[in-house]
């Protein structure tokens, strides 16, 4: 007998709450945010966009230790393959004159945050 396999959103539900719907969700919304940076001026209007999006990490980094090895393998799996866009992307919004002083501190906790969730 073949086993069915389970779908990621079943697999990842920690209390009602799908983990990895809430990770994609804010990788895309990340995404969105940084593609909206140009200059210094739409870096302050992402800055709290950002700051959001990292608190949503955060609560999805604090269970973590809640995931089965399985759960936190498929976890690895949906946020590993957007690590390098990303990356590249907080890279490009850094290099914009102005951009860095107001967006690094975020963005390299978020780098941070994002690691916990590839591991």
């Amino acid at each position: 007998m073949v086993q069915q396999g389970v779908t990621t959103a079943q697999s990842l539900m920690i209390g009602g709450l799908d983990i990895g719907k809430q990770v994609t969700d804010n990788i895309t919304s990340l995404r969105t945010t940084l593609d909206g940076v140009a200059d210094a001026a739409s870096a302050q209007t992402a800055l709290p966009k950002l700051q959001e999006v990292a608190a949503q990490i955060d609560k999805v980094d604090a269970m973590i230790g809640q995931l089965s090895p399985e759960q936190r393998k498929l976890l690895s799996g949906l946020v590993n393959p957007l690590m390098p866009t990303l990356n590249q992307l907080f890279d490009k919004v850094l290099s914009i004159p102005g951009v860095a002083e107001l967006l690094k501190p975020t963005i390299d906790a978020l780098r941070g945050k994002l690691a916990v969730l590839t591991a």
